[in-house]
């Protein structure tokens, strides 16, 4: 909150919805947000990525994609990954998947942790990027430690992953072309359609309003996001909405 006018309103705003009538006002963060996926076991912490979202409206719809370790330097990441550790530590977490909100600071370059959710990420953090970007199946793993199973928590590789989220004008689908032959090819690793011909799309609100997700690859953090753009713009073809 920059604007001291508006504070008073969001206090209240806040107290509003708390169930226990109390609040938390933190200082405000000038910076850029990432997320952390982690996931911790026999003592182990691995940070498995650092997701940077871009949110941007246009006219009709907003422009939506993940890249892990964009305009993240090496010393970057290294105190990323020390200070997931530490609150992690500090939590007293052993097991099973962590994903953190992280704002890099504008004033002093540092991270702070805003959020901690005690779970899997969402938005195909854990489903996909993490499976593709580092080789470890995060959603298994976290099947398998509920039921006392091995797991294979150690990242094999560290690849650049851009996600897009499929979402153009609003407007029903009249037809989607098949599209399973791009996968593969000109950097895509792999296309996730969640709707069907006849699905009404409205003005974006939520992720249920999205056609898919279309995830690309790079040798930089750069390229896999705008190899993800290409492909973005290259699945218009593909989706009919009228």
């Amino acid at each position: 909150m920059k604007d001291e006018a508006e504070i008073k309103k969001a206090i209240q705003y806040a107290f509003d919805g708390a169930r226990d009538k109390q609040i938390y006002v933190e200082p405000y963060i000038e910076g850029v947000e990432y997320s952390a996926e982690a996931y911790a076991s026999n003592g182990e912490i691995h940070v498995y990525s650092i997701v940077k979202t871009e949110f941007n409206w246009t006219k009709d719809y907003p422009v939506y994609k993940q890249t892990t370790y964009l305009g993240i330097s090496k010393e970057t990441e290294a105190l990323i990954t020390e200070e997931v550790r530490k609150a992690t530590s500090a939590l007293g977490l052993n097991f099973g998947p962590i994903n953190f909100d992280i704002i890099i600071s504008d004033a002093d370059g540092k991270p702070y942790i805003i959020d901690v959710g005690i779970r899997n990420g969402q938005n195909l953090i854990a489903s996909h990027i993490v499976p593709y970007s580092r080789g470890v199946d995060e959603l298994n793993n976290s099947i398998n430690i509920c039921i006392g199973n091995n797991m294979e928590i150690k990242p094999k590789r560290k690849e650049y992953i851009s996600s897009r989220l499929l979402i153009y004008i609003p407007g029903t689908i009249e037809e989607i072309k098949s599209y399973q032959n791009l996968i593969g090819k000109d950097h895509i690793v792999d296309i996730i359609m969640r709707k069907k011909v006849g699905d009404v799309l409205p003005h974006y609100q939520t992720k249920s309003d999205i056609c898919g997700w279309v995830l690309s690859k790079g040798e930089t953090p750069e390229e896999a996001s705008m190899y993800a753009d290409k492909a973005w713009e290259r699945l218009k073809e593909y989706i009919i909405i009228k």
